[in-house]
């Protein structure tokens, strides 16, 4: 399946992207209530504070891979460590990408895993990379990011549960960095 990330285009005005966005705030990690919404790149930031969200349509709004009707017309990245956000702007604009940057709730913090692990304080962040149609069926969609991250050069930067098809991300905190 071919993708085209959009390029940075100031006449075309700022671009619309398709994400699913959960209405269940009572929880930190929602299974439900999910609804796509189309939302502009110039907007994107409130949202992201406000809603979990995930790049599928799901069947009856409930997130799992067996409801997944189709995708929205983003690619996110998960970045979790090793890749710095100034580092990541800095290539995003020599490649001309449009692309909005949003640092995560455990930016510069230490991460504790379930199992107990403690990962040190880093840059964590998300790049979402608008593109021009939606994107590959399920399951076409993790070979296609793996395709997408190699050719970006940040394959060793993405966090691998990132390209799990049915994957939800957590809401930015209200003091995110965005770019």
């Amino acid at each position: 399946h071919q993708f085209k990330i959009i390029r940075h285009e100031i006449s075309a005005g700022p671009p619309m992207v398709w994400l699913s966005f959960s209405s269940d705030t009572s929880i930190d990690c929602p299974v439900s209530g999910y609804e796509p919404k189309q939302v502009g790149l110039k907007d994107i930031a409130s949202v992201l504070q406000n809603n979990a969200y995930a790049p599928a349509v799901f069947k009856n709004g409930y997130r799992k891979s067996e409801n997944i009707q189709s995708f929205g017309n983003c690619i996110i990245v998960d970045v979790d460590d090793g890749l710095g956000f100034d580092e990541a702007k800095q290539s995003i604009r020599a490649k001309d990408f449009c692309a909005v940057l949003m640092t995560s709730r455990h930016h510069r913090k230490e991460k504790k895993t379930a199992a107990g692990a403690v990962h040190p304080a880093c840059d964590r962040f998300r790049i979402i990379f608008p593109c021009k149609e939606p994107l590959a069926p399920k399951h076409g969609y993790t070979p296609m990011l793996k395709n997408v991250f190699e050719y970006l050069g940040i394959s060793k930067y993405a966090d691998e549960k990132s390209m799990d098809p049915a994957r939800f991300f957590f809401r930015s905190p209200p003091d995110a960095t965005v770019f």
